[in-house]
C-alpha cells in the first residue's frame, strides 16, 4: 500500500551536503562569503525538500537505485550537487542523473562545476530551446525546479507533457515555483518594492529572455496536472531564509514574523511545491 509523501522530517542531513551548496555559491556563482552563506542557506532548503520526497518515493517503491531528470537548467548546480549529497546520505544510489540548460549559461563552461558533475555522475546536456526536445531514456523522478513562470503559457504546458512522456510508470514529477500569494510577496506589493514578476514582455521576447511572466498559484498547477491525468499526492509551500541575526538583525525579525503568520495561512510561504505521481 502506497504511503503518504510527508514533509521532510526524520532523514538525515549531513553537514556534507551544506557545505556543498556552499561550494558552488564560492566556486561556480562567484558570491562572496557573506552572500555564499547566505544563498547556500537557500539553496539547502531548497535541496532538503526535493531530496525528501524522492527518498519517502524510493522507499514507498523499495527502489534504491533511481534515474533522474532536470529539464528546469541547472542554475549554477546547486539542486544537482545538494539533492545528490543527501541521497548519499541516505543510501539511496543515483543511476543515472542528466540535466539540461541552454549554453547560454555561463555556469556550465565553470570548470570547478564540471569537475564536481563527473565527481557526482552528473550528465548536463546543452540544449537549443527553441528547438524540440527528445528524450529517449524513462526516469523516476523528473525536476522542474521553478522554471514555469519565466515560460509562455504553452510552452509551460509542453514542457509538463515532456516530463510526463519522460516518466516511468509510477514516476515522481516535482515542481516549484514561486508563489505570489505568499505573505513575503504581498507584503513586498503593499510597500511597493514587487520586483518578481516581470510584465515587460515584448522586450524580453527581442533579447531571448524571460523573468518571471506567468502567475502559478497551487489550484492552478494542480489543475495542470490533473489534465494531464498526473496525481497529486501532496502539495505544500515553504519558506528558505537567508538571514540570520547576526546578519541583519530587522530582516531575521521580519522573517520570524512573517513565519509565525504563514503557519495560520494555507500556502502562505514564498515556495510552492507540488508532488504529482505518473498513473
Amino acid at each position: 500500500m502506497r504511503l503518504k509523501l510527508t514533509t521532510p522530517n526524520n532523514l538525515y542531513f549531513s553537514k556534507k551536503a551544506y557545505e556543498i551548496c556552499l561550494q558552488v555559491e564560492l566556486n561556480v556563482s562567484g558570491h562572496s562569503n557573506k552572500d555564499a552563506r547566505r544563498n547556500s542557506r537557500l539553496n539547502f532548503t531548497r535541496a532538503k525538500h526535493f531530496a525528501s520526497k524522492i527518498i519517502r518515493w524510493s522507499l514507498n517503491y523499495s527502489r534504491n537505485e533511481i534515474k533522474i531528470l532536470n529539464l528546469s537548467g541547472i542554475n549554477a548546480g546547486q539542486n544537482e550537487l545538494g539533492i545528490s549529497q543527501i541521497l548519499k546520505d541516505n543510501n539511496i544510489s543515483i543511476k543515472e542523473w542528466k540535466a539540461y540548460d541552454s549554453d547560454k549559461n555561463k555556469f556550465t563552461k565553470n570548470k570547478w562545476l564540471k569537475k564536481y558533475f563527473k565527481k557526482y555522475n552528473i550528465n548536463l546536456k546543452t540544449h537549443d530551446f527553441n528547438e524540440k526536445l527528445e528524450i529517449s531514456s524513462k526516469y523516476d523522478v523528473v525536476l522542474l525546479s521553478d522554471v514555469i513562470e519565466h515560460l509562455t503559457y504553452n510552452s509551460a504546458l509542453n514542457l509538463i507533457k515532456l516530463s510526463k512522456e519522460s516518466l516511468k510508470q509510477n514516476g515522481l514529477l516535482l515542481i516549484t515555483v514561486p508563489n505570489p500569494f505568499s505573505l513575503s510577496c504581498r507584503l513586498s506589493t503593499i510597500l511597493g518594492q514587487d520586483k518578481w514578476f516581470d510584465l515587460d514582455i515584448n522586450n524580453h521576447i527581442l533579447n531571448d529572455f524571460y523573468g518571471h511572466i506567468n502567475i502559478y498559484s497551487h489550484q492552478r498547477i494542480k489543475a495542470i496536472g490533473k489534465s494531464f491525468r498526473l496525481k497529486l499526492i501532496d502539495s505544500y509551500s515553504f519558506h528558505h531564509w537567508r538571514y540570520t541575526l547576526k546578519d541583519n538583525f530587522i530582516k531575521y525579525f521580519c522573517q520570524k514574523l512573517i513565519n509565525f503568520f504563514s503557519f495560520l495561512i494555507p500556502y502562505s510561504r514564498f515556495t510552492l511545491f507540488m508532488i504529482f505521481e505518473k498513473k
